[in-house]
C-alpha cells in the first residue's frame, strides 16, 4: 500500500508542468517546472515506519547550477542518527547519495502546480492549517476497512505536509495496524497564510492574486485568467446558475478596467467582493461564456 501510495506522488510530482520562466512564491524567485528549495531551507518531518519513530530533516545547501543543490539529510531512529550528504535535481527530483544509490525526493513536488493536471489526479483541493497558517492544499484521503491513506500537499509550495498510509489485519485474533507516515512540522518554506479573504464562505487562494497581478500586467495570457476563474466556480467562489456547467471561456475582448481592477485587487487596493463583482460581470455581460 506505502509502496502504490509513493509511486502515484511520484508520477504526480514528474507529470507536473508550468507556463512560465519563473514566478513569484511568497517572496521567492522559482524557476518553472521545478522544486523550489533554495540555499538555507529546510524541511523537518516527523517520521513512523512500520513501528519504528523518528525525525527525518532535510536541509538545503549551496546551488550546484541552476537545476541541483546540495542536501544534508539527518534521521534520528530509535536515538540513533543517521546523516548523509546528497544532491537533488530539482527538474527531475533524482536524489543522489554520496555513494552513488539514487532516489525520488517526494517532500516537494514540481511548482507551480497546473490545475488542470490537478482535475486528471486523485488530489481534490481543500484548506489546512500549517503551524497557525490557514493554507491552500491538495488532498488524497481514503479507506476501505483495512487500508487507509492521506496526503497533503502545500499548493503554493509543492511542499509534503503529511503522508499516511497504514493496513489493518488480525493477527492471533488480535488487530495489528502497521503503515508509514510523515508529517512536517517545520520549515522556513511556509511562514505566512495563503488563503486571502473571503467572499461567502469560501476562501480565495493566494495564487489567485498572483494570476491577477500577472494578468493585468501582460504576463499571463486571457486564457489563463479565464482558467483562474474556472477554478474559483467550481469552489463556489463566484456563483453561477444552477442549471448551467462550470465550464468557461473566453468570448469577446475583455475591458480593460477588469484588468485594472484585477491589479488593483492584487495590491490590495480594492475588497474581494468588489474583485468578484467584477469577474461576475463578465459571466453575466457574455465577455466570458458558460457552456451548457
Amino acid at each position: 500500500m506505502a509502496k502504490k501510495i509513493l509511486l502515484l506522488l511520484v508520477l504526480f510530482l514528474l507529470g507536473m508542468s508550468a507556463h512560465h520562466l519563473a514566478f513569484a512564491q511568497s517572496g521567492r524567485n522559482c524557476n518553472q517546472n521545478q522544486i523550489c528549495a533554495q540555499p538555507g531551507d529546510y524541511l523537518n518531518y516527523t517520521a513512523q515506519v512500520y513501528g519504528n519513530s523518528g525525525t527525518i530533516s532535510y536541509n538545503f545547501g549551496d546551488l550546484i547550477d541552476s537545476n541541483t543543490i546540495k542536501v544534508s539529510i539527518s534521521t534520528l531512529v530509535n536515538n540513533h542518527t543517521i546523516n548523509e550528504q546528497s544532491t537533488l535535481n530539482l527538474k527531475n527530483t533524482t536524489l543522489i547519495n554520496k555513494d552513488g544509490s539514487k532516489g525520488s525526493f517526494f517532500f516537494m513536488v514540481l511548482t507551480p502546480i497546473n490545475p488542470n493536471e490537478v482535475a486528471a489526479s486523485p488530489f481534490k483541493d481543500a484548506n489546512d492549517t500549517f503551524n497557525g497558517y490557514h493554507r491552500s492544499i491538495l488532498a488524497i484521503e481514503a479507506s476501505n476497512g483495512t487500508d487507509s491513506q492521506e496526503v497533503k500537499i502545500d499548493k503554493e509550495t509543492g511542499v509534503l505536509l503529511d503522508f499516511k498510509v497504514a493496513h489493518a489485519q488480525m493477527i492471533s485474533g488480535q488487530q495489528t495496524i502497521t503503515g508509514t507516515s510523515f508529517t512536517l512540522f517545520d520549515t522556513n518554506i511556509i511562514t505566512s497564510s495563503n488563503l486571502v479573504g473571503t467572499s461567502g464562505n469560501a476562501s480565495i487562494p493566494h495564487w489567485i492574486k498572483n494570476t491577477a497581478r500577472w494578468w493585468s500586467d501582460g504576463t499571463v495570457s486571457d486564457g489563463e485568467f479565464v482558467q483562474a476563474m474556472q477554478y474559483l466556480i467550481q469552489q463556489g467562489i463566484l456563483k453561477i446558475p444552477q442549471s448551467t456547467q462550470p465550464t468557461i471561456q473566453q468570448s469577446n475582448q475583455i475591458p480593460q478596467w477588469i484588468k485594472t481592477n484585477a491589479g488593483w485587487w492584487a495590491n490590495g487596493q480594492i475588497s474581494d467582493d468588489d474583485f468578484v463583482k467584477g469577474i461576475q460581470y463578465l459571466i453575466t455581460d457574455g465577455i466570458i461564456k458558460i457552456q451548457p
